[in-house]
């Protein structure tokens, strides 16, 4: 795949989204190739299927809270498990697909207090900043509130 190929299949690509999968070394390639075209950050979608962090690299597990401000719900819980999984147990939704901390589709933003995360791969720098963490591999480092 080079740029030739994606001018003379896509055509035009200022409106789209791009969905990158296979080695890492290939989607570096088309992200660097991608990117030189002026394709934005936020046109790219990256999914990798590699195995996360079984566990926080952080201190011993304590109980924390955490508040999900649009669904209203406040419980304790061990930082030791993953955001995603304690919504999942207490009926919040929060989108999510790979599980892994790849994909970003379960990047939510952090209210308030801390989120610890085994990787960052699957969030963009920009989101990061305004404040989202992937809920699938972040836990909670204290009392938590957030925007699910």
């Amino acid at each position: 795949m080079n740029r030739e190929q994606i001018t003379r299949e896509l055509g035009k690509i200022a409106d789209q989204t791009f969905f990158l999968c296979g080695r890492a070394g290939f989607m570096a390639s088309m992200q660097e190739i991608l990117t030189s075209m002026g394709v934005r950050s936020g046109q790219l979608r990256q999914e990798r299927f590699t195995a996360g962090s079984a566990v926080s690299t952080g201190a011993a597990a304590t109980m924390y809270a955490v508040e999900f401000a649009k669904s209203g719900g406040r419980f304790v819980d061990s930082s030791a498990e993953p955001l995603l999984m304690i919504a999942e147990r207490h009926g919040i939704d929060i989108p999510h697909s790979c599980r892994v901390g790849q994909c970003g589709t379960c990047a939510t933003r952090v209210l308030e207090g801390e989120v610890e995360m085994d990787t960052e791969e699957g969030l963009e720098p920009k989101r990061r900043a305004a404040g989202y963490r992937l809920m699938c591999v972040g836990r909670a480092l204290g009392n938590v509130k957030l925007d699910a």
